[in-house]
Order: structure tokens, then sequence, then C-alpha cells
């Protein structure tokens, strides 16, 4: 049998890892998506100043060199070449520091390519530079066709420079909005797993803590309430108890007396039978006042095995002469801390409920003892078994819920205490009792003690 606590321990256990599980890799996936929106944001800002500079910037400068190509003879020589100088390095730094930040493979072959044509176009600056008194005059149609040939060939490659830059600045926003919604989709991932773990915890914690802790406080408040009638009802049957016990005292001692002057032998046999009544009388009273005046248990430790043999030497000779067998298996040494007589109390109870129900017909009655590892008071334990079974007509299913119901009997005569004498006895014995029965399949009652020690022999 599994223990309730360890089951519920287990179950909680489960839920506080997967909850921590489910929580450090919705912070994993979270991290990993605000690192990717982080980086986005850098490239985007560098991709942003690629966009909004180096091609526009490239372009203005393209066209004050035009300019100042087109200003050759009509401003000083040497104010031309100086303007040209000035735009040539600008064209080239600008270039150098793109090419320094460039991202994307299509980008770097663009500027390689502007680059290129950036080298053609000055060479034909610098063959005109070097031919003597080009300056001096304005240039030739066919010089500045050329040299216009060569500008609007890179307008066009800085153009596709800022057609695949654009692009790549929309792959890389659509890059920074898949990452928000990872970030997002892990973080509403997270919140829904958490709630659903908060209410599966609280369902358990219900379920397994405050329903049974609600089921033992109606079960403790309709017990307080029974005890209580039981107590005032306990305390009227002590009292009528005691009455009862005066005069039959009196009646057993007149009886005796009564005896031994019967003068015939039918006289003898209604002595006999009213002592015999006198007896049962006083049997139900020691019951009552045991109920109603319980005693705690002195406990000392015996062998429940030897025990058990003393108690079938003392109940064989009564059960043998009504024709019912009693079968002893107690083989090894088992020992508990037990009040002995309220322990004979017990079981002769026990013994007497299997011999009535056997209504003078003959049949099996077995006491046996063992130990065994499993449950007891649901903590699992080593446990002293003391088992009281019978071959009789068995117990009928409506009425198993009664059965320890104080003043509850099926019998004609009787006080219906023996049960729930028996479980009190047990119950001060920090133990519990247990019962299996069926028609026609017999009755067994096993009553589990905390065991002392036990040696088990081959």
């Amino acid at each position: 049998m599994r223990d309730p606590a360890r089951v519920f321990r287990t179950k909680l256990a489960v839920l506080v890892v997967s909850l921590a599980v489910v929580v450090a890799a919705s912070l994993w996936i979270g991290l990993a998506a605000a690192r990717d929106v982080r980086r986005t944001v850098d490239v985007l800002f560098d991709v942003e100043l690629d966009a909004a500079g180096f091609a526009r910037d490239f372009r203005s400068t393209l066209y004050g060199l035009q300019r100042a190509l087109l200003q050759v003879g009509t401003v000083p020589a040497a104010d031309s070449s100086a303007a040209i100088r000035r735009d040539r390095g600008a064209l080239d730094e600008r270039l150098k520091s793109r090419m320094a930040i460039s991202t994307t493979e299509e980008k770097r072959g663009l500027l390689l390519e502007l680059s290129s044509a950036l080298r053609s176009y000055e060479a034909a600056i610098d063959e005109l530079e070097r031919s003597p008194g080009v300056l001096d005059a304005p240039l030739d149609r066919s010089t500045m066709a050329r040299l216009d040939e060569g500008a609007v060939h890179l307008e066009r490659i800085a153009d596709d420079f800022a057609t695949a830059n654009d692009a790549h600045l929309r792959s890389l926003w659509n890059a920074s909005l898949h990452a928000v919604r990872r970030l997002r989709n892990a973080l509403f991932g997270c919140i829904g797993f958490i709630v659903v773990i908060t209410a599966a915890s609280g369902a358990l914690v219900a379920r397994d803590v405050v329903r049974p802790l609600r089921a033992q406080l109606v079960e403790s408040k309709a017990l307080s309430a029974q005890h209580e009638k039981l107590a005032a009802l306990g305390t009227l049957a002590a009292g009528v108890a005691h009455e009862i016990r005066n005069p039959l005292t009196a009646i057993k001692a007149r009886l005796y007396t009564l005896k031994r002057t019967a003068a015939s032998d039918a006289a003898g046999e209604d002595v006999a039978a009213i002592t015999r009544e006198i007896d049962r009388l006083e049997r139900i009273v020691r019951d009552v006042l045991s109920y109603a005046r319980p005693s705690q248990p002195i406990l000392t430790e015996i062998d429940l095995s030897q025990w058990a043999a003393a108690v079938a030497r003392f109940v064989e000779p009564d059960l043998g002469s009504r024709g019912i067998q009693l079968q002893l298996q107690a083989p090894h040494p088992v020992s508990v801390r037990a009040d002995a007589d309220q322990l004979r109390q017990a079981v002769l109870n026990l013994i007497r409920n299997a011999q009535d129900a056997f209504d003078s017909r003959p049949g099996h009655i077995a006491l046996e003892v063992r130990h065994e590892h499993g449950p007891l008071r649901g903590r699992p334990q080593e446990v002293a078994v003391l088992t009281v079974r019978d071959d009789g007509p068995g117990i009928r299913p409506e009425l198993h819920s009664r059965l320890f119901d104080p003043f509850f009997t099926t019998k004609a005569s009787g006080t219906g205490l023996g049960l729930s004498l028996v479980a009190r006895i047990v119950d001060n014995h920090g133990g519990e009792i247990r019962f299996r029965s069926a028609p026609g399949a017999g009755t067994r009652f096993d009553i589990r003690l905390p065991l002392v020690s036990a040696t088990s022999h081959a």
C-alpha cells in the first residue's frame, strides 16, 4: 500500500520541478530573443548610417567632383586642381569607411565593384592632370562625355548599394520582429504554464490536503457528538450495571445455599440453568462497565506467540466441547508492547463471536501471529499482526459499516459492545483493526500493532 503523504509529496515535487524547468527554459528563450533584438538593433543602427549617409554622401561628393571638372578653364588651374584632389580624397575616404563596416557579402561585392570603377574614373582624371595645359582651358566634349560615363557608372553602383542596403534593412527589421515575437511567445508560454501549474498545484492541494482535512473535520465533529452521546449513555449504563450487580451477588449467594439443599435432580438442573443465566448477566454487566469506564493499558513487552499459545490453551477445551477446532499458527517470536489482560479480553471477544457464528455447528477457528512490513495508521513500518479467522457463515456486506458501533448486535442475546471494546483496546495500544468477510466465506479480523522486535527462523 502506498503512503498517501509520500504520493502527495512526489506529485507536488514533480509539479515544482516542471515549473522550474519551464521557467528556466522560458528565461533561456527570452534571453536569447532579447540578445537577438539587441544585436539586430545594433546592426540596424549601422545599416541606418549606411542607408542615410553613404549613398547620399557618395553621390553628393561625386557631383562636386563633376562640378570641379566642369569649372576647369573658368577658374585658376590651382583652384581646380585643389577642388579635384579634395573631392577625390573624400570619395576614397567614404568608400574605405563603408567597406570596413559592410555586413553582407552582396554589399561587399558592390563596394568592391564601386572601388574598381572609382579607380578607373580617377585614372582618367590622373591622365588629364598629367597632360600639360589641360587644366588651363575648359575640357572638350569627348573628354567630359567619357568622364560623365564613368560618373554615371559610379552612381548606378551606388544606387545598387543603396537598394541592397534597403533590402538588408527590411530583412533585419523582419528578424527583429521575429525575435520580439519569440520573446513575447516565450513570456506568454511561461505565464500560461505557470497558471496551469498553479491551478494543478491548487487542485492537488485541494484534493489531497484540503478535502481530506475537511472530511476529517466533519468526521471529528460527528465523532465528538457521538462520543458525547455515548459518554452520557455510558454513565447511565454504568449506574444501571452497578445497581444490577449488587442484587446479582445476593441472588448468587442464595442460589448456592439452595443448590446444597436441593432434594431432586430436577431442582439441581434448575439451579444450574439459573447459575448459567446469572453468569451471562455478570458478563453483560462486566462488558458494560468496561465500556463505560475504560482503563488505560499498562504496556509491557510480551512475546505475542507465547501469549497466543496461552490463550489457545485456555479456550481450546470449551471450543472442543462444541465441535470447533482451534488452529494456532505462531511459529516465530514476535514482540510487542501491550497490556496482556486487555489484549486477551479483545481476542477472547473475537473468538467468542466466531464461536457464536457457528450456531452449534462444527467449524474451524485459526489464531495466527506473524510480522510484516506495511502501513500502520498511515505510516509504513514493521507491524505485528494477530489474526482471528473462522470458516463460518460470514457477515452480510450491509452490516460491515456498523460492526464497531456500540450496542449494535445481530444476536438474540448480547450487548453489542464486544467489537466496540476490541476496537477501543486496539486503538489504545496504538494499533488498528481490519476485517474481511463475505457470506459463505468466513470472517477474518487482523489486529495490527507496532512491532518491538521479530526474529525469523528458517
